[in-house]
């Protein structure tokens, strides 16, 4: 019996070790295709849309996109062959987006059906990369790349509704972050979303998305009174039902940020050698035209933070000695939780150059001064061929006297 212990726990040992490993990385997760994997769909049929199966996209398209802002990102996917698998956290395929010089305001989305009353929380793992340059395992002057990740507890698949609740922003980059949001699911649906928003248009704004996970918990069905036994039914009134108070949810607030920079080529946006320039003065409009704030920054930049999702004007004004090369007056719909931002190019006026010295013009003599000089001349002239011959006719002269005599 003792010889048979060493085999039977050596069996025991080899089972549980392959019930391990057949586990996969992750579970389903109360979700499709938690893991981002499969054969990715283009939704944009242009080789630019590519999202996992079981995923739909979503991206704020404008406004502002003439100044590079709110552009709509190109979609695909990293697999675990791309930077010695530094871009997948889990499986073989992660999902990724992102825009060139410019920001975006994307994600993806899925829509599952839960039980009503359900506490629900979404987890998902992001990495994020924003640089000016060309090496994905480097980050130079990053362009503030924030994700977020949010439930609509309604299950609308609108990720702008009021009734979204978006995490707290991170902002970390080329390191897995695990972002995680609860809310309580008030019908028989939830949304959840995924949301990456820098906030500059650097020339490499990127996030990749893997091993997203929904947990749901029902609600705890509510016990049932038994009745007492009595000698005589009586009637008993039913107390009426006392509503169940919903929480409110708590607005979003997002920012409007705004700033000055030096528009050295006049092309009428911010180049990355263009410096930001003090001086100029915004003012911040609600939607009836009432002043919300107004600020002159000292280093070419602020930000209107603190603001709820409406309609809001910025209204910017140039300092002495520049010209502007951009519009000075924007009508922007700031989403829930959203950032905007609007950049005025100002161009130093060319300084004047001093007229030409005139120089004096000589004045000329009058006639009847330039006659007498004229004659003047010529009588010197004269004179002195007398006196020339004068000097050669006296001796023969002398001579022709003295011959005489």
């Amino acid at each position: 019996m003792r010889s048979r212990l060493p085999l039977i726990a050596l069996v025991v040992c080899l089972t549980l070790a392959a019930g391990l490993f057949a586990l996969p990385a992750y579970a389903d997760c109360g979700l499709e295709n938690n893991s981002f994997e499969g054969a990715y769909i283009d939704h944009f049929g242009e080789g630019r849309g590519y999202v996992a199966p079981g995923w739909q996209l979503w991206f704020q398209d404008g406004p502002n996109q003439a100044q590079s802002q709110n552009w709509r990102p190109t979609y695909g996917g990293f697999d675990a062959g791309y930077l010695g698998g530094r871009r997948v956290h889990g499986g073989t395929y992660a999902q990724k987006f992102g825009t060139q010089w410019a920001t975006h305001n994307a994600g993806v989305y899925q829509r599952v059906a839960v039980p009503q009353g359900s506490q629900v929380t979404f987890s998902v793992w992001a990495l994020a990369w924003s640089s000016n340059g060309d090496d994905p395992t480097v980050v130079s002057q990053p362009g503030n790349y924030r994700v977020y990740v949010g439930i609509d507890p309604t299950g609308g698949t609108n990720w702008a509704a009021p009734s979204v609740r978006w995490s707290e922003p991170r902002m970390e980059y080329n390191t897995w972050m695990q972002l995680s949001i609860s809310a309580q699911a008030q019908g028989d649906a939830v949304t959840v979303f995924v949301r990456g928003n820098p906030e500059y248009p650097v020339k490499n704004n990127e996030s990749t998305w893997d091993d997203a996970c929904l947990t749901v918990v029902p609600p705890t069905p509510r016990p049932t009174n038994t009745p007492r036994p009595t000698n005589t039914p009586t009637n008993t009134p039913t107390p009426a039902p006392t509503a169940t108070p919903t929480a409110t949810p708590t607005p979003l607030l997002g920012s409007i940020c705004v700033q000055a920079f030096n528009d050295k080529n006049a092309n009428g946006k911010r180049d990355e050698s263009e410096e930001l320039l003090p001086g100029a003065h915004f003012a911040l409009l609600n939607a009836t035209g009432g002043e919300v704030a107004n600020v002159a920054p000292a280093n070419g930049s602020h930000c209107f933070a603190g603001l709820v999702g409406a309609a809001y004007t910025v209204k910017g004004a140039i300092p002495a000695g520049y010209d502007a090369t951009t519009p000075l007056e924007w009508a922007l719909t700031l989403p829930p939780g959203g950032t905007l931002t609007v950049d005025l190019g100002l161009k130093a006026q060319p300084t004047p150059t001093p007229p030409p010295t005139s120089t004096p013009t000589p004045t000329p003599e009058p006639p009847l001064t330039s006659l007498v000089s004229t004659v003047g001349h010529g009588l010197s002239s004269v004179s002195g061929l007398l006196l020339i011959l004068l000097a050669i006719a006296l001796p023969f002269g002398l001579r022709y006297l003295r011959a005489k005599e």
